[in-house]
């Protein structure tokens, strides 16, 4: 489709009017020009059209031209005035043309990079264009240039740090360059300014969470479940995991965990990711409950059970390793053994993330077959 619009673009007709001739205005069309513009004036968009088009024909000039492209943006003929407008660019890269066409480009739904260049184009003569600057900071961002998205934010919010706008694409930047005190700073001016989407307090909530501030990440994030009703899997997901490390939420965690999984049945690395949050829950129980040995195995089993239930919707090196230390845990050893196997034979590659999990692996099966021996024992 956006290939389509390419082309398009490339070969717009010129409306049945004749090629640029800039003469002086007439009187008629002077004459017709004030009327089309009292017809404007009462949204009157089909006489002002015509009289427009009249003038045009009589005395083809920057003016005339101007007013009827804005009459057939007003219209929703965006093809006829991103010809219009491209024609006046021929002449006088004036911003009102650069803005006429990039609203153009953006109804069109013209390819990013299209709409990019032509926001750049309008930057470059007027730095406080906000939606062009905003344009300019969402297609960097998108295209793993956030550097430069950061920069054009930086830019803008040095002249005028008010336009919330800005300011949100700005944090967004921050956030994916993992500057988050930053990211967090904006984005809660902006909550402050009125924007209590979902998600921006998402955004809040996962800002705080990087910032190891997890009572303010799950309020955040409870606000962000609650404004979107409880239907958005990321926000419920995330809220789960906040629950286990907000002080006093532990409990809700298994709720919010439900509550994700019927979001996502046909997801399946999502819910394998949900169980193994619902194991973390049991797992901290368990710790809690060392000193009464029943309680403390009940857990346990729990744990596995998510495990278990995790695998079977996704194999991860993380599921296995934790199932091992369950059964660790249990005193379970020959079992431990089975499950440190399975991970040396699932073959996972070795490197920064993996390899202490797969040395810990390989020195924890000699250190069981050893103990194993030096009992008399054999499996």
């Amino acid at each position: 489709m956006k290939r389509a619009i390419v082309i398009m673009l490339a070969a717009l007709p010129f409306c049945g009017l004749s090629q640029p001739n800039f003469k002086p205005m007439t009187d008629e069309s002077r004459r017709l020009m004030l009327q089309a513009d009292s017809c404007l004036l009462l949204n009157d968009t089909y006489n002002s059209m015509l009289r427009y088009e009249q003038a045009c024909k009589l005395t083809f000039n920057d003016t005339i031209v101007r007013r009827l492209a804005q009459c057939y943006y007003k219209r929703g003929q965006y093809k006829r005035c991103l010809q219009l407008a491209d024609t006046l660019l021929l002449s006088a890269n004036e911003y009102q043309d650069l803005r006429l066409r990039f609203n153009c480009l953006q109804r069109m739904s013209a390819p990013d990079s299209i709409i990019t260049e032509c926001a750049r184009q309008i930057v470059s003569v007027n730095q406080l264009d906000a939606a062009a600057v905003t344009e300019l900071i969402s297609f960097c961002r998108n295209n793993k240039m956030v550097d430069s998205a950061v920069n054009y934010g930086n830019a803008y919010y040095k002249i005028d740090p008010t336009n919330q706008m800005v300011n949100k694409q700005l944090a967004m930047a921050c956030y994916q360059k993992h500057d988050y005190y930053r990211a967090l700073d904006l984005l809660l001016e902006t909550n402050a300014n009125g924007d209590d989407s979902p998600s921006t307090l998402y955004f809040i909530g996962k800002s705080y969470e990087n910032c190891a501030i997890f009572d303010k990440a799950f309020d955040f994030m409870l606000l962000a479940a609650e404004g979107s009703r409880f239907e958005h899997l990321p926000i419920v997901q995330a809220l789960s995991n906040l629950a286990l490390r907000a002080t006093g939420h532990r409990d809700e965690a298994l709720t919010y965990a439900d509550i994700a999984i019927e979001l996502c049945q046909a997801d399946s690395a999502s819910l394998a990711e949900i169980y193994c949050s619902k194991a973390s829950f049991y797992d901290g129980y368990a710790f809690e409950y060392r000193e009464d040995s029943v309680k403390a195995a009940t857990c346990r089993r729990n744990q596995i059970r998510m495990l278990k239930n995790s695998l079977n919707y996704q194999t991860t090196l993380e599921a296995q390793y934790r199932m091992s230390l369950a059964y660790n845990a249990l005193h379970d050893y020959k079992t431990e053994k089975k499950w440190l196997k399975t991970i040396l034979d699932y073959g996972w590659e070795r490197n920064k993330t993996t390899r202490n999990i797969l040395s810990y692996v390989d020195w924890r099966i000699n250190s069981i077959e050893e103990d194993l021996f030096f009992e008399g024992k054999k499996e």
